[in-house]
């Protein structure tokens, strides 16, 4: 998300602001970090979001998308900055 506004090192921002106002954000579980990892500090923003990263893992595997043993989303089923780009070419 950081790298699509413009900024590859803001991160650590993006996750600040989704720590934040999250819950305004339709599907915020989906946001992963750049290896396919979900924050292990993931905190829901408001009601109806997952608990944590466990229920956020479980929630992806529920809507189809495959969780490698070391809990990382599959690379085959991640949207990157790149597709993004070529999307709005």
């Amino acid at each position: 998300m950081a790298a699509a506004g413009g900024n590859d090192r803001g991160a650590q921002a993006v996750g600040d602001w989704l720590r934040r106002r999250g819950d305004e954000v339709e599907h915020v579980h989906r946001v992963l970090r750049v290896d396919g990892f979900v924050p292990v500090a993931f905190r829901p923003a408001g009601p109806g979001i997952p608990a944590n990263a466990e229920r956020v893992r479980d929630l992806l595997e529920r809507e189809g998308v495959r969780i490698d043993l070391a809990g990382r989303a599959s690379a085959r089923q991640r949207f990157t900055v790149e597709e993004w780009e070529r999307s709005r070419r």
